[in-house]
C-alpha cells in the first residue's frame, strides 16, 4: 500500500537522516515483533493462498510508516500491509543521529522527497515467523532515488536473541555484516525452501552447483549471500515483490555485488512501478553475468518466458 502526502508537501531530506530514522525504526519494529512472540498470540489471517498476515507486520508497519510521515510529510512510503484507519497515532519521532559519524555524498544530503521511494517490509519471512523458524525473519527498509536503490537496512529481530542490524548506502559503505571470504573452489546456490517449482529445478540443474540451500524469508536469504555463505540467490519465477528486493539491492550495490531479475536486469524502484518482480530474481556477489548466461536455456526448456 502506498503512503504519503502529495507532492504539493515536497521537501528536501538529507539521506543521513533518512537512513538514521530507519535504523531506528527497523529496531523499534523488532522489539515489538518480539513482544508478539512473548504474548503468545500472533493473530494470524491468511491474505491468500500461503500468504499469512500477523499482528506483528501490521504493527511494525504501522510504526515504520506514520513515523516516517510524521518527519517527512512529502515522503513517499509503500508497504507491503494494507493499514485501515488512522495511524497517525502510532507514530514516534525517530533517531536522526545514529550515522552522524559516515560521511555521505554532498549530492545525497539534499534529495527532494518527490525523488524519494522508501520500501518497507515490516515483517519479511512471515511464514517461516509463523512457524517458530525466527531466523528468517527479517525488517527491510529500502530507500530509492529517482528509480534506483541508495541505502538499505536490514534488521533481524531474533538474532542472538536482541537482534541486529545491517545497513548500506552505495558510496559510503556497508555496516554490521560478519563477512566471511566465499571460497573459489565451491558454488552454492540459496533459494526457497517453501515454494519449489518445476522452474526452479530446471534453473538450478543449469547451474549445476555443488549444493543448494533452501531456507525461508527474502531478506535471510540476502545476507546469507551478503556474508559469503553462498555464491547466488537464484528465484527464476514472478512471486517476489519490490519491497522483498529493494533493501538488499542497496546493501549489494554497496559492496560491489549485483541484483537483477534472471535476464540481467536491474529493477527500477519508481512510485508507479509493477510491485511484482514478473521476472524472477538474482542476487550475486560475483560472476553475475556467468550466472545470467547460464540460465538463458532456461525458458525453451520450460517452454516460455516468465
Amino acid at each position: 500500500e502506498e503512503f504519503g502526502s502529495p507532492r504539493t508537501m515536497m521537501s528536501r531530506v538529507p539521506l543521513s537522516s533518512l537512513v538514521s530514522a530507519s535504523i531506528d525504526l527497523a529496531e523499534r519494529a523488532g522489539r515489538l515483533i518480539r513482544e508478539v512472540v512473548a504474548s503468545g498470540n500472533l493473530q494470524t489471517v491468511d491474505k491468500g493462498i500461503d500468504d499469512p498476515q500477523t499482528i506483528a507486520d501490521i504493527r511494525s508497519q504501522r510504526l515504520i510508516v506514520s513515523s516516517m510521515i510524521k518527519s517527512w510529510p512529502g515522503l513517499q512510503v509503500i508497504g507491503e500491509e494494507e493499514l485501515h484507519g488512522d495511524v497517525a497515532q502510532y507514530a514516534v519521532d525517530p533517531r536522526m543521529d545514529l550515522v552522524k559519524n559516515h560521511q555521505f555524498p554532498p549530492h545525497l544530503e539534499a534529495l527532494s522527497t518527490a525523488d524519494i521511494v522508501t520500501w518497507v517490509d515490516p515483517l519479511d519471512g512471515t511464514k517461516e515467523f509463523t512457524l517458530g523458524r525466527y531466523e528468517a525473519v527479517t525488517t527491510l527498509i529500502g530507500i530509492t532515488h529517482e528509480g534506483s536503490p541508495v541505502a538499505g537496512v536490514i534488521h533481524q529481530p531474533f538474532y542472538q536473541g536482541t537482534g541486529r542490524t545491517i545497513w548500506g548506502v552505495v558510496g559510503v559503505g556497508t555496516f554490521g555484516l560478519d563477512r566471511r571470504e566465499l571460497s573459489p573452489d565451491r558454488n552454492i546456490v540459496v533459494t526457497t525452501s517453501s515454494h519449489p517449482t518445476p522452474r526452479l529445478e530446471k534453473a538450478l540443474n543449469l547451474l549445476r552447483p555443488d549444493e543448494v540451500v533452501r531456507i525461508g524469508g527474502a531478506g535471510h536469504k540476502a545476507l546469507f549471500i551478503l556474508e559469503g555463505h553462498a555464491d547466488s540467490y537464484l528465484f527464476p519465477s514472478f512471486g517476489t515483490k519490490k519491497w522483498d528486493v529493494a533493501a538488499a539491492d542497496a546493501i549489494f550495490r554497496a559492496v560491489g555485488g549485483t541484483v537483477t531479475d534472471i535476464y540481467g536486469n536491474p529493477f527500477l524502484y519508481t512510485k508507479d512501478v509493477e510491485k511484482e518482480n514478473n521476472h524472477g530474481l538474482l542476487m550475486t556477489l560475483r560472476n553475475h553475468d556467468k550466472v545470467v548466461a547460464a540460465l538463458s536455456s532456461l525458458d525453451s526448456l520450460c517452454k516460455g518466458r516468465l
